[in-house]
């Protein structure tokens, strides 16, 4: 699995060129795109077994630049971490009357102040 946008072509490369050598099948390759709306060419390979991106407009990218299958890439969203769904899920509209509640409320168990910005 491949995360930094940079660490895509060389991997491929040696895995496929390793594989072949020894008349073996490569290892699969992932690669998790964690840019939402613009992608480095870098991140794009079209011999990627899955490209896992976060928007429509990464698709789009990946298709346009580096000649990825749609077959090939599965729209998810961003992977994070379980905690962060809960929060965010709990916050809701963050600019409604509760969103601002939960906020401060969260503010005050983290020993922040409430009124400033972080």
């Amino acid at each position: 699995v491949s995360v930094p946008p940079t660490m895509n072509y060389l991997p491929l490369h040696i895995y496929e060129t390793v594989a072949r050598e020894r008349g073996e099948e490569r290892v699969p390759f992932f690669t998790v795109v964690t840019d939402l709306g613009a992608g480095h060419c870098t991140w794009f390979q079209p011999g990627v077994d899955r490209l896992y991106v976060g928007s429509d407009a990464i698709v789009r990218l990946a298709q346009r630049r580096g000649g990825v299958s749609r077959a090939n890439m599965r729209e998810l969203g961003l992977p994070i971490r379980h905690g962060f769904a809960v929060q965010a899920e709990a916050l809701g509209d963050r600019r409604s009357a509760g969103g601002v509640a939960h906020q401060r409320g969260v503010r005050r168990e983290l020993g922040l102040a409430e009124e400033r910005r972080v």
